[in-house]
């Protein structure tokens, strides 16, 4: 009633959403699954509403077309026809934040979780490479107090990550390098960090940052 809705209308996309579990009909009543409060409600550390901003902008890549030319052809398809998408620098770095806003969305969920897994007890310093908005460097330090992170990635990316560094209260424990990681050397840290990279390059590129993490 507050949204002007049509009973019939609304009946049906909410009948949708709770065959998801995204909504639970108790009573003649509607109401939000945990699942629904952890991705849905922008409240939450795990809010999922940056990546479909990102994927409703960028519709023109969302599409079966480009994921059955991307299996065929064994190669990336963000760009179209392979021509960069940004007609200039202005162009190139909000886009660049948009899209770490949209990554932050993706990996949050995650980044809560694999932290719990493993023992971080013996490091004391993250390097998450190519690291975003630092959802991941930001999981890990949550779970292993000791730990301080530092997020490598480039400049516009790396001021995203200074905003959540901000929000999360982790300034002092979470800073910034920017820089290249094919071209420029990594920071001092005793704990390597790849969070959707590798699917992103061919295999012998992924080799080659495995190779400078190595040494």
């Amino acid at each position: 009633q507050a949204l002007g809705l049509q009973r019939r209308a609304a009946e049906a996309v909410l009948a949708v959403c709770a065959s998801h579990g995204l909504l639970t009909f108790t009573n003649g009543r509607y109401a939000l699954t945990a699942v629904a409060e952890d991705y849905l409600l922008p409240t939450s550390p795990t809010y999922f509403g940056s990546q479909f901003d990102w994927n409703l902008a960028h519709s023109e890549i969302i599409t079966l077309d480009r994921i059955q030319r991307a299996v065929l052809t064994d190669q990336p398809q963000a760009f179209p026809d392979g021509k960069p998408i940004f007609s200039s620098l202005e162009e190139e770095v909000a886009s660049a934040k948009q899209f770490t806003h949209a990554m932050h969305s993706a990996s949050m969920g995650p980044a809560t979780a694999w932290p719990e897994k493993i023992t971080l007890s013996d490091h004391r310093v993250l390097l998450d490479v190519g690291g975003g908005s630092g959802a991941h460097a930001i999981g890990a330090l949550w779970q292993w107090p000791h730990l301080h992170g530092i997020i490598f990635d480039r400049l516009p990316v790396c001021e995203v990550a200074q905003e959540y560094a901000t929000k999360y209260g982790l300034t002092n424990r979470l800073g910034t390098h920017a820089a290249d990681m094919w071209n420029d050397p990594y920071p001092e840290a005793d704990l390597h960090f790849y969070g959707m990279i590798f699917h992103d390059w061919p295999a012998e590129q992924c080799r080659f940052l495995t190779g400078k993490s190595f040494e």
